[in-house]
């Protein structure tokens, strides 16, 4: 595994698509009165990891850490020390291992901005009104260390 440490904060997830067991409804048993919704939360059940808005940059280790809200965190919890698929616009880029988070504050989340990309106007659109914050590092896992 290649490690990819950083001594500040960095990346952040824009979306945390929650793990589905498995679809209990019959297609042709469902209304459809919005198509497009129903089409979003049939792809959303399928995708077994988290997909990002950065997930490509964290394969080609632009990226060094994950930064989220600490609103997340338990969310999060079940994929720290596991090999966790990502994703992008709902595709797979790659996967990753997610090592323990570190708590932040909004103060540091913005001394960081240099690191995680993510500048104050932005941050305030994913996470209105904000001032904790977790940060994960992460390995990249390789396909031949699969």
């Amino acid at each position: 595994m290649e490690a990819n440490n950083i001594d500040t904060v960095p990346q952040l997830i824009i979306k945390n698509i929650p793990i589905l067991e498995s679809e209990t409804e019959d297609e042709d048993e469902t209304e459809d009165t919005d198509t497009e919704t129903n089409t979003e939360e049939k792809l959303e059940a399928k995708i077994d990891g988290l997909n990002l808005a950065n997930g490509k940059s964290l394969m080609t280790e632009e990226t060094k850490q994950l930064a989220v809200s600490s609103k997340e965190e338990k969310e999060m919890k079940k994929f720290i020390g596991k090999k966790t698929n990502i994703y992008e616009d709902n595709k797979l880029v790659g996967k990753i291992k997610l090592r323990k988070p570190r708590k932040i504050n909004l103060n540091e989340f913005i001394d960081l901005e240099y690191a995680h990309k993510i500048e104050g106007d932005e941050r305030e659109i994913r996470w209105p009104g904000e001032t904790e914050f977790l940060v994960y590092e992460f390995d990249i896992i390789k396909e031949e260390e699969e």
